[in-house]
């Protein structure tokens, strides 16, 4: 696992990888990427593939072909979503009603 962080000191970006699957990534800019493949390769040399939001996975990739001289090829395309907020879920009025409805047997 991998975290880079902003001039504050806050989790900026995160990679982690649980071989043989490929890194799973969050969102971060071409250097970043640089840096991350830098420090990565190292560790891990055979890291074969990226979970990332598409810029990301590009970037990566790039990062990954000038370090090993290698050759990359898009596999997978998915959808990432970014949570927000966790909020409790609105009481299940249809349940509640439900239940003082069946009384005992």
């Amino acid at each position: 696992m991998a975290r880079g962080v902003d001039a504050g000191g806050e989790i900026a970006a995160v990679a982690l990888r649980a071989s043989p699957r490929p890194m799973v990534c969050s969102e971060l800019d071409a250097s970043a990427a640089e840096a991350l493949i830098t420090a990565w390769l190292p560790v891990d040399p055979q890291l074969d593939g990226v979970y990332a939001p598409a810029g990301t996975a590009a970037a990566i990739a790039a990062a990954w072909v000038s370090a090993t001289g290698g050759s990359t090829q898009l596999r997978t395309r998915m959808a990432f979503h970014a949570l927000e907020a966790v909020t409790d879920p609105p009481p299940d009025r249809s349940r509640s009603s439900a239940a003082g409805r069946l009384g005992p047997d």
